[in-house]
C-alpha cells in the first residue's frame, strides 16, 4: 500500500471487506414495527417518513421510553458493530496493516448490559 498500489488479490479482498462493511448494518428482520426497512444505521422516521433517523431502533425505543425495546435495539446494534469491526479488520489486512491473529484481540469478553434510564420524567 505504501507504493500506492494493491495486488489484484488484495484489491479483491479490500472490495469484499467494503461490501461487508456496508452490509454489516443490514438486519434481515428489519426494524421493529417496520420490517421493510432493514438498515440498522439509518432509516426514515416512523411518523412522517421524511426525517432521517440515525440508529432508528434506538431512537424509537428512547422516544417510546421502552426499556425492553432499548435493550433489544442495543444488542442488535452491538452485533452490527462487531460485523463492522470484522470488515474493518479485513480491510486493514488487505492493505497489510493488521495481522490476522489480532482479529479478536480487541473484543472484550462481555460488555456491560444496557439498562433503561431511571429517574424523573422530562
Amino acid at each position: 500500500l505504501a507504493a500506492g498500489r494493491l495486488a489484484p488479490a488484495d484489491l479483491a479482498a479490500a472490495h469484499r471487506a467494503l461490501v461487508a462493511a456496508d452490509r454489516a448494518w443490514v438486519d434481515p428482520g428489519g426494524l421493529a414495527g417496520r420490517p421493510w426497512y432493514r438498515n440498522l444505521f439509518a432509516a426514515p422516521d416512523a411518523d412522517s417518513g421524511y426525517a432521517a433517523w440515525v440508529l432508528p431502533d434506538l431512537v424509537a425505543a428512547v422516544e417510546a421510553r421502552d426499556g425492553a425495546a432499548l435493550t433489544a435495539a442495543a444488542e442488535r446494534v452491538r452485533s452490527a458493530l462487531f460485523r463492522l469491526e470484522d470488515a474493518a479488520r479485513a480491510l486493514a489486512e488487505a492493505a497489510g496493516a493488521a495481522p490476522a491473529a489480532a482479529r479478536d484481540a480487541s473484543r472484550s469478553a462481555e460488555p456491560a448490559a444496557v439498562e433503561p434510564a431511571r429517574g424523573g420524567e422530562r
